[in-house]
């Protein structure tokens, strides 16, 4: 009489227990201020997500990137609009409008009364372009990905970078 092993059962039988446990999806109320990331399935809180840039880099042209516009009722800046306090702005925050590390970067520009200009990578591909040209020029490697805000600030770019790396670029 042959035995049969029972290696084989194990393992499928842990594989459909596991498989069972992931859930099939996750509404809005389930998780406040995180999601479920498509490429790792690894749940992420919304603070660090990294914004993907899957766009060849091309030369800005200066014109498109006059021309973006912010969403109406957007607590931000848009770049065709003066600075804050009618300033010149010496800082540019690149990001989005629903940014929570963008958004938390502009109140401690104001709080420090820093006048900056806000442009928003989502609303045009001139404005991504540039923020993209900055990033590559800067020497920074940082692959097909970047954390935002991305600032210029008199021409230096700064990259996951705290306010008191803003006040010493200003010096």
């Amino acid at each position: 009489m042959e035995i049969t092993p029972m290696k084989k059962a194990i393992p499928s039988m842990i594989s459909a227990a596991f498989l069972l446990s992931i859930p099939a999806g996750v509404n809005a109320q389930d998780c406040f201020n995180c999601w479920i990331n498509p490429r790792t399935g690894i749940l992420e809180d919304l603070d660090n997500v990294i914004y993907r840039q899957n766009r060849l880099v091309a030369p800005v042209n200066q014109t498109e990137s006059a021309n973006q516009t912010t969403p109406p009722n957007s607590p931000v800046t848009s770049a065709n609009q003066p600075a804050r306090g009618n300033q010149t702005a010496s800082v540019i925050v690149y990001g989005r409008p629903t940014c929570g590390l963008t958004n938390g970067m502009m109140r401690q520009l104001d709080a420090n009364k820093i006048p900056y200009e806000f442009r928003n990578v989502d609303s045009d591909e001139a404005t991504n372009r540039e923020m993209w040209t900055l990033i590559r020029n800067s020497g920074t490697s940082v692959g097909d990905s970047v954390r935002l805000p991305v600032l210029s600030v008199k021409g230096r770019t700064l990259i996951n970078s705290s306010i008191d790396d803003v006040k010493g670029a200003l010096r």
